[in-house]
């Protein structure tokens, strides 16, 4: 089957990279992975502050201007940023 006329057989054959491209997947997977590791940081630090929370009276949780029902919204909004 020929070859369409724009395609050269040695540019099939040996088509290189250019260097922004070559290197661009390996630093936006380390980018993605210490982005997860953040995320999962934020997470772990808002259930331990929600599991000191709950253990604390209604008096008190109102007090600090919530409810043991939105306790859990405004612990995860928190730590969302």
């Amino acid at each position: 089957m020929p070859l369409h006329p724009s395609v050269s057989a040695t540019r099939l054959a040996f088509d290189p990279l250019p260097r922004s491209r070559l290197w661009s997947s390996p630093q936006r997977a380390c980018s993605s992975i210490v982005q997860y590791a953040a995320h999962c940081r934020a997470a772990y630090a808002a259930a331990l502050l929600y599991e000191e929370l709950r253990k604390l009276p209604d008096v008190e949780l109102h007090r600090r201007g919530t409810t043991r029902n939105d306790l859990h919204r405004h612990v995860f909004r928190t730590a969302a940023g």
